[in-house]
């Protein structure tokens, strides 16, 4: 099967630049926006080649030197609750592993031997340090895949945990306050009483937005102050008989109605049917569903500017 688009701006970006785990650089796969490590440009001593006399740097002048320190793996994600190994390769002599930045205090901690166990949803940075805990290299982000996630201001990414695709991307002051937001993958019989006999769900999910501080619902209330992008999947084997992938679409449950409404077609950024992936904007959370285009009402218009997938991804990449 071919993919199918049907964005308003920017398609060629694709989800998988915006989700995919810790490709590129720190400006590209960290959390955007800010100048603290690990928010864009990494810090000025981390990762790059020694400068000044080769000799100091362990070379001897031709280029044939020592190989560069390098922290493996460079990039990916940690699911809640779960560890990965890290290692130094290169010269590594009076060098350790330290937690270089991450998203929130206790997030990850990073044992002795160089084990991430990620506790909370977030991110985080491991670095080669010297004695003095100089920054002699340090990976890409590492996603801290699953469970609430602090979101600030600058914004940032959310994922669920056991699904490569499933994920939120918070452009910067989606919010006026710190959030903590879940997105996570659900069952039929999950869902609230009226919502089980609407409709015919191929996927669900909760997606939860709260206060970081006072724990008050906001996603479902009060909503975003800027669209954010939220990113489904679906498992074409389990279509209803007779549906085919190009009949579904996005729906939430509404509050107010208790009703299933789909997302309006300009706020549909991407439909992958490759990936089984539906890419769409959103200004509040609720019970999201990808089910077949037959009796769903269109949601109202939202209480923000509409803008495009385009616009999204690049707030988030400042």
């Amino acid at each position: 099967m071919r993919a199918k688009s049907l964005s308003l701006a920017v398609l060629c970006l694709g989800v998988l630049a915006l989700c995919a785990v810790g490709r590129g650089s720190w400006a590209q796969g960290g959390p955007p926006g800010g100048d603290a490590p690990g928010y864009g440009e990494p810090p000025a001593d981390v990762g790059g080649p020694a400068t000044g006399d080769p000799a100091e740097a362990g070379g001897d002048g031709t280029g044939l030197g020592d190989p560069p320190v390098t922290v493996v793996p460079s990039n990916g994600r940690v699911p809640v609750g779960r560890e990965r190994q890290f290692r130094i390769m290169g010269p590594a002599e009076g060098l350790t592993l330290a937690l270089v930045d991450v998203s929130a205090p206790g997030a990850a901690t990073l044992s002795e031997d160089g084990r991430l166990l990620a506790m909370a949803g977030g991110w985080a940075i491991i670095g080669a340090v010297d004695a003095s805990a100089n920054v002699v290299a340090a990976t890409d982000t590492i996603w801290l895949a699953g469970g609430p996630t602090l979101v600030g201001r600058r914004g940032g990414r959310v994922f669920a945990a056991g699904d490569d695709f499933v994920c939120v991307l918070f452009p910067p002051n989606a919010s006026r306050r710190a959030v903590r937001a879940l997105i996570e993958k659900r069952g039929p019989a999950d869902l609230p009483p009226e919502a089980r006999h609407q409709g015919t769900p191929v996927a669900v999910f909760v997606f939860d937005v709260a206060d970081a501080e006072t724990g008050e619902d906001i996603g479902g209330t009060t909503g975003f102050d800027q669209i954010v992008s939220l990113t489904l999947t679906y498992d074409d084997s389990a279509l209803p008989e007779g549906v085919s992938e190009e009949e579904l679409v996005a729906a939430y449950l509404s509050k107010l109605t208790g009703r299933w409404h789909q997302v309006r077609p300009e706020m549909v950024f991407e439909v992958d049917t490759e990936k089984n992936t539906i890419t769409i904007g959103t200004t509040h959370a609720s019970y999201w569903a990808i089910m077949p285009d037959d009796s769903v009402d269109v949601e109202p218009a939202t209480g923000v500017d509409d803008t495009s997938w385009g616009t999204v991804k690049r707030s988030a990449d400042r």
